[in-house]
Protein backbone atom coordinates (compact mmCIF):
# COMPACT_ATOMS: atom_id res chain seq x y z
CA UNK A 1 0.00 0.00 0.00
CA UNK A 2 3.14 2.39 0.80
CA UNK A 3 3.87 1.68 -2.81
CA UNK A 4 0.97 2.46 -4.10
CA UNK A 5 0.52 5.71 -1.75
CA UNK A 6 3.93 6.95 -3.11
CA UNK A 7 3.11 5.99 -6.72
CA UNK A 8 -0.06 8.03 -6.47
CA UNK A 9 1.89 11.14 -5.40
CA UNK A 10 4.51 10.71 -7.87
CA UNK A 11 1.76 11.03 -10.35
CA UNK A 12 0.07 14.21 -8.48
CA UNK A 13 3.71 15.91 -9.04
CA UNK A 14 4.20 14.87 -12.28
CA UNK A 15 0.81 16.49 -13.36
CA UNK A 16 1.08 19.74 -11.20
CA UNK A 17 4.60 20.36 -13.39
CA UNK A 18 2.76 19.94 -16.38
CA UNK A 19 0.00 22.39 -15.45
CA UNK A 20 2.95 24.70 -13.92
CA UNK A 21 4.91 24.84 -17.11
CA UNK A 22 1.68 25.32 -19.09
CA UNK A 23 0.77 28.69 -16.90
CA UNK A 24 4.18 29.41 -17.71
CA UNK A 25 3.88 28.97 -21.98
CA UNK A 26 0.14 29.96 -22.55
CA UNK A 27 -1.89 31.89 -21.25
CA UNK A 28 -2.73 31.88 -18.03
CA UNK A 29 -7.06 32.56 -18.60
CA UNK A 30 -6.85 29.05 -20.60
CA UNK A 31 -5.89 27.11 -17.30
CA UNK A 32 -8.92 28.68 -15.22
CA UNK A 33 -12.03 26.42 -15.02
CA UNK A 34 -14.67 29.36 -15.90
CA UNK A 35 -14.45 31.38 -19.28
CA UNK A 36 -15.93 34.56 -19.03
CA UNK A 37 -16.91 35.26 -22.51
CA UNK A 38 -17.15 32.53 -25.21
CA UNK A 39 -14.36 34.81 -27.28
CA UNK A 40 -12.22 33.04 -24.81
CA UNK A 41 -13.38 29.25 -24.87
CA UNK A 42 -10.52 26.78 -26.55
CA UNK A 43 -11.24 25.83 -30.07
CA UNK A 44 -10.77 22.20 -29.71
CA UNK A 45 -9.11 19.77 -27.41
CA UNK A 46 -5.75 19.52 -28.90
CA UNK A 47 -5.04 23.27 -28.13
CA UNK A 48 -2.21 22.80 -25.68
CA UNK A 49 -4.31 25.79 -23.52
CA UNK A 50 -7.37 23.32 -23.52
CA UNK A 51 -5.77 20.34 -22.48
CA UNK A 52 -4.10 21.91 -19.42
CA UNK A 53 -7.39 23.47 -18.51
CA UNK A 54 -8.69 19.66 -18.80
CA UNK A 55 -5.90 18.43 -16.87
CA UNK A 56 -5.81 20.87 -13.93
CA UNK A 57 -9.79 20.50 -13.36
CA UNK A 58 -8.97 16.32 -13.45
CA UNK A 59 -5.94 16.92 -10.90
CA UNK A 60 -8.28 18.86 -8.73
CA UNK A 61 -11.24 16.18 -8.80
CA UNK A 62 -8.17 13.77 -8.55
CA UNK A 63 -6.69 15.21 -5.70
CA UNK A 64 -10.11 15.75 -3.59
CA UNK A 65 -10.64 11.95 -4.03
CA UNK A 66 -9.79 10.06 -0.95
CA UNK A 67 -7.00 7.64 -1.33
CA UNK A 68 -9.00 4.39 -1.38
CA UNK A 69 -11.30 5.75 -3.92
CA UNK A 70 -7.74 7.06 -6.41
CA UNK A 71 -6.75 3.21 -6.70
CA UNK A 72 -10.36 2.05 -7.69
CA UNK A 73 -10.33 2.81 -11.64
CA UNK A 74 -14.12 2.50 -11.77
CA UNK A 75 -14.83 5.14 -8.73
CA UNK A 76 -12.12 7.11 -10.41
CA UNK A 77 -13.46 7.12 -13.62
CA UNK A 78 -16.80 8.14 -12.14
CA UNK A 79 -16.05 10.90 -10.42
CA UNK A 80 -14.60 12.42 -13.49
CA UNK A 81 -17.34 11.87 -15.55
CA UNK A 82 -19.61 13.45 -12.69
CA UNK A 83 -17.63 16.44 -12.63
CA UNK A 84 -17.12 16.47 -16.74
CA UNK A 85 -20.48 15.34 -17.84
CA UNK A 86 -23.17 15.53 -15.46
CA UNK A 87 -25.74 12.85 -16.30
CA UNK A 88 -28.04 15.30 -15.00
CA UNK A 89 -27.91 17.78 -17.63
CA UNK A 90 -29.99 16.82 -20.32
CA UNK A 91 -33.29 18.45 -19.69
CA UNK A 92 -30.95 21.68 -19.70
CA UNK A 93 -29.66 20.88 -23.56
CA UNK A 94 -33.36 20.55 -24.57
CA UNK A 95 -34.37 23.66 -23.28
CA UNK A 96 -31.13 25.01 -25.19
CA UNK A 97 -32.32 23.50 -28.66
CA UNK A 98 -35.75 24.36 -28.61
CA UNK A 99 -35.05 28.16 -27.46
CA UNK A 100 -31.95 28.62 -29.86
CA UNK A 101 -32.29 30.89 -32.49
CA UNK A 102 -29.64 31.55 -35.36
CA UNK A 103 -27.76 34.60 -34.51
CA UNK A 104 -26.55 37.92 -36.94
CA UNK A 105 -23.16 37.31 -37.47
CA UNK A 106 -23.38 33.02 -37.10
CA UNK A 107 -22.58 31.07 -40.00
CA UNK A 108 -24.72 28.08 -41.06
CA UNK A 109 -22.27 25.84 -40.53
CA UNK A 110 -21.31 27.09 -37.02
CA UNK A 111 -24.91 27.26 -36.48
CA UNK A 112 -24.99 23.15 -37.61
CA UNK A 113 -22.04 22.43 -35.63
CA UNK A 114 -23.61 23.95 -32.20
CA UNK A 115 -27.12 22.28 -32.66
CA UNK A 116 -25.10 18.75 -33.39
CA UNK A 117 -23.28 18.93 -29.85
CA UNK A 118 -26.57 19.86 -28.24
CA UNK A 119 -28.60 17.10 -29.38
CA UNK A 120 -25.46 14.87 -28.53
CA UNK A 121 -25.74 16.32 -25.12
CA UNK A 122 -29.24 16.26 -24.87
CA UNK A 123 -30.04 12.90 -25.97
CA UNK A 124 -26.76 10.99 -25.13
CA UNK A 125 -28.48 7.66 -25.44
CA UNK A 126 -30.44 7.53 -28.64
CA UNK A 127 -29.07 5.98 -31.95
CA UNK A 128 -27.18 8.01 -33.99
CA UNK A 129 -29.89 8.21 -36.88
CA UNK A 130 -32.21 9.74 -34.07
CA UNK A 131 -29.54 11.85 -33.67
CA UNK A 132 -29.02 12.97 -37.10
CA UNK A 133 -32.42 13.52 -37.62
CA UNK A 134 -33.14 15.76 -34.69
CA UNK A 135 -29.83 17.62 -35.29
CA UNK A 136 -31.65 18.36 -39.00
CA UNK A 137 -35.08 19.24 -38.21
CA UNK A 138 -33.75 21.44 -35.33
CA UNK A 139 -31.17 23.08 -37.71
CA UNK A 140 -34.21 23.89 -40.12
CA UNK A 141 -36.19 25.23 -37.34
CA UNK A 142 -33.44 28.07 -36.39
CA UNK A 143 -33.25 29.28 -39.67
CA UNK A 144 -34.40 32.68 -39.90
CA UNK A 145 -34.97 33.06 -43.75
CA UNK A 146 -38.36 31.18 -43.80
CA UNK A 147 -37.71 30.55 -48.03
CA UNK A 148 -34.54 28.74 -47.95
CA UNK A 149 -36.09 26.53 -44.52
CA UNK A 150 -38.91 25.93 -47.31
CA UNK A 151 -36.53 25.37 -49.92
CA UNK A 152 -34.20 22.62 -48.17
CA UNK A 153 -37.32 20.59 -46.74
CA UNK A 154 -38.31 20.32 -50.62
CA UNK A 155 -35.12 18.85 -51.07
CA UNK A 156 -35.46 16.14 -48.55
CA UNK A 157 -32.05 16.04 -46.74
CA UNK A 158 -31.17 12.83 -45.13
CA UNK A 159 -29.20 14.27 -42.54
CA UNK A 160 -27.68 17.77 -40.96
CA UNK A 161 -24.70 17.94 -43.44
CA UNK A 162 -26.90 17.96 -46.48
CA UNK A 163 -29.10 20.33 -44.89
CA UNK A 164 -26.42 22.73 -44.41
CA UNK A 165 -24.93 21.72 -47.77
CA UNK A 166 -28.12 23.14 -49.37
CA UNK A 167 -28.68 25.90 -47.32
Amino acid sequence: MDDLQKHISTLEEDVKQKIEQLRQTQNPRLLTPQHSTPKEQPRNLTDSGCQGLYLAAALRVFSDLPTDKKINYETLVKSLEERFAPPNQNELYRVQLKERRQRASETLPELGQTIRRLVIRAYPLAPIEVKETLSKDYFLDVLHDSEMRIKIKQSRPQNLNQAICLA
